[in-house]
């Protein structure tokens, strides 16, 4: 079950709880539905708080196909769907990298959606319009709330479109 605070809902702007992390995955399955060519989601959160897990969440959403995995190693994953979708994540660069020398450019700025994983890596190459989500794991861990996580979303166009019923659930339109 998903839940959206409504106080904090507002256009471009939600903040949700994920109970789950099949929670996560179909809060991002909803929100790819929003997605265009060409924007930039930039993923913020610590390591272990399901950066990826949402990555997998909107690459269903936008009808990808195939396993989604961390690019940790890679740098960068491309899968297949509604639009091409480049995931990347930055966790093993600095902020002095000559990011002009790794050609992000063409996949940033192209035909598809760019899902940047610690994006603050990129400095001021990160342009100020893109979609920024962070992700926090709840504390004090618990068995209990083990895979609790708030959700806050930022500059998503169209976000504000979302039904929300009485218990806070979003509907997918």
């Amino acid at each position: 079950m998903i839940k959206i605070d409504k106080a904090v809902s507002s256009p471009g702007k939600i903040e949700s709880m994920s109970l789950s992390q099949d929670d996560t995955f179909r809060f991002a399955d909803i929100l790819a539905q929003f997605l265009y060519p060409g924007v930039i989601v930039a993923l913020f959160g610590r390591l272990g708080s399901g950066k990826t897990a949402l990555v997998k969440g909107f690459c269903h959403g936008l009808g990808v196909q195939e396993e989604v995995t961390s690019p940790s190693y890679t740098i960068m994953n491309i899968y297949k769907g509604r639009l091409p979708v480049y995931h990347f994540d930055f966790y093993r660069l600095y902020q002095n990298t000559d990011w002009n020398e790794l050609g992000l450019d063409e996949y940033l700025f192209g035909e598809g959606v760019s899902f940047i994983e610690w994006p603050d890596r990129l400095g001021n190459w990160l342009p100020g319009e893109s979609v920024e989500i962070t992700i926090q794991r709840l504390r004090p861990y618990t068995e209990a709330n083990v895979d609790h996580r708030k959700i806050m979303v930022k500059n998503l166009k169209g976000a504000d479109l979302l039904q929300h019923s009485d218990n806070g659930i979003i509907a997918k339109i």
